[in-house]
């Protein structure tokens, strides 16, 4: 109000002619009112300041509530959706585990009967060639049990090293076991072919001499251990006629009975020859075989090593149109004669 009174008044000095009052009271009545105005304008200012302030505090307050409502309804879908992702998936795996299972069972009873009907179909196919096919059934038989004993014979070798110890004698040990399965099997699928009459004995000239010292150096390492003396009292001029492997088979076999049952005395093969046939003798000093046990060595009724073994001698020996006898005394040992044909020089 002073501000305008100064100018009203201002203006009446004007129209006196009072320029300079004129324009001294319209500036500082101009500042009076500028100032008054520029007060209202700051208040006014100050006061939309405030209210924009609280606005902005509202919307804040009012935006943080509407993110924690935004949050809280997005953790509560993402639960939600975790919850259906887990079940769903449960539900998945369970049905596969279930579809698995019954696949599984299905294909494990087929192939069960698969493997019921193959067997079945193997076994009458068996039974059908048996009669027929016992010669290569024999062959494979001697093929796939051989080799095996023949490759642990050859391990056993490669890890015996001369230094006395117990691994040594241990490995000696496994090696006499091999040897002797090696002959049971031997006997057995020679004995087999024979009971066949797959039997097929080449007659050649052989000297005696020869084979008794081969068929020693089976048993020298066995001979040894028992203190045992091999003696080969054969003629080294005579010659038999008969097949080579068999031969070998019976010499095998009644020395090793001979080694096994002498206790420490000397094993002894002789030789005698006649017109037609040549006797070989070995001779043990063991502890004899009592008289009822003699009717039981050449059937199965006996010791299966021995009595399978000197059966098998007794038909070799025949097939080779020759004979075999023992005779034993309790306390004194056992000799056991082979016969066979003498080679005709002609």
């Amino acid at each position: 109000a002073l501000g305008n009174t100064m100018l009203f008044e201002s203006e009446i000095r004007q129209r006196m002619g009072e320029t300079a009052t004129a324009l001294d009271l319209f500036k500082r009545g101009t500042a009076i009112r500028d100032s008054i105005t520029s007060a209202n304008n700051l208040e006014r200012l100050n006061s939309l300041r405030l209210i924009m302030e609280q606005d902005i505090l509202l919307n804040e307050k009012q935006k943080a509530e509407l993110e924690r409502d935004f949050e809280k309804e997005r953790a509560s879908k993402e639960f939600a959706r975790r919850n259906l992702f887990m079940v769903t998936t449960f539900l998945v795996v369970m049905v596969a585990g279930l579809l698995g299972w019954r696949i599984h069972e299905k294909e494990k009873h087929r192939k069960q009967l698969m493997d019921i009907n193959e067997r079945l179909s193997h076994s009458e196919v068996q039974l059908r060639e048996l009669n027929v096919s016992k010669d290569k059934f024999f062959g494979i038989l001697s093929h796939d049990l051989r080799s095996p004993l023949y490759a642990f014979e050859s391990l056993c070798d490669r890890l015996f090293v001369p230094e006395g110890g117990k691994q040594d004698e241990i490995i000696e040990k496994m090696k006499d076991q091999s040897r002797k399965l090696r002959e049971l099997l031997n006997n057995i699928l020679l004995w087999s072919k024979s009971e066949q009459g797959l039997l097929k004995m080449k007659a050649q000239a052989l000297l005696i001499h020869d084979a008794v010292t081969g068929t020693f150096e089976l048993f020298h390492e066995e001979a040894n251990q028992k203190n045992i003396t091999l003696l080969n009292e054969t003629d080294p001029e005579c010659l038999v006629f008969a097949d080579q492997e068999a031969v070998h088979t019976i010499l095998r076999n009644l020395i090793n009975n001979a080694v096994k049952y002498a206790p420490n005395g000397p094993v002894t093969v002789k030789s005698m020859e006649h017109d037609s046939e040549i006797e070989i003798q070995v001779i043990d000093t063991g502890q004899g075989i009592p008289p009822e046990k003699m009717p039981e060595l050449f059937a199965f009724s006996g010791n299966i090593r021995s009595g399978l073994g000197l059966l098998l001698c007794k038909q070799l020996a025949e097939l080779n149109n020759g004979s075999i006898a023992i005779d034993s005394i309790i306390g004194r040992g056992t000799t056991v004669t082979l016969r066979l044909p003498k080679f005709q020089i002609a």
